[in-house]
């Protein structure tokens, strides 16, 4: 029995990789636990991408909202004084 490319199970090792992004002592749990279940070893690195996916979603989407704020400080001073320009044009 493999895997194969059914979406569904896919999807939830992809899953299983964010939450690994999250909890990283989950990661190498369930690539062996994918080769004992394959029966083969070359099902533990097949897991590999799909962790690293699901790694990198979560890390996107924990360090997103401080990058946004970042570029916000950085953009901060040049949105005021188009906002203060924009009134100023609506007030004339």
């Amino acid at each position: 029995m493999s895997i194969g490319w059914r979406p569904e199970l896919w999807l939830a090792v992809i899953a299983l990789g964010a939450y690994h992004g999250l909890n990283p002592g989950m990661g190498w749990p369930l690539a062996v636990s994918n080769g004992m279940w394959a029966r083969r070893e070359q099902a533990v690195f097949a897991t590999f991408l799909p962790l690293a996916g699901g790694h990198f979603l979560a890390m996107t989407v924990a360090l997103l909202p401080f990058a946004l704020f970042l570029a916000y400080l950085d953009w901060s001073q040049t949105i005021r004084m188009a906002a203060g320009g924009a009134v100023a044009a609506f007030g004339v």
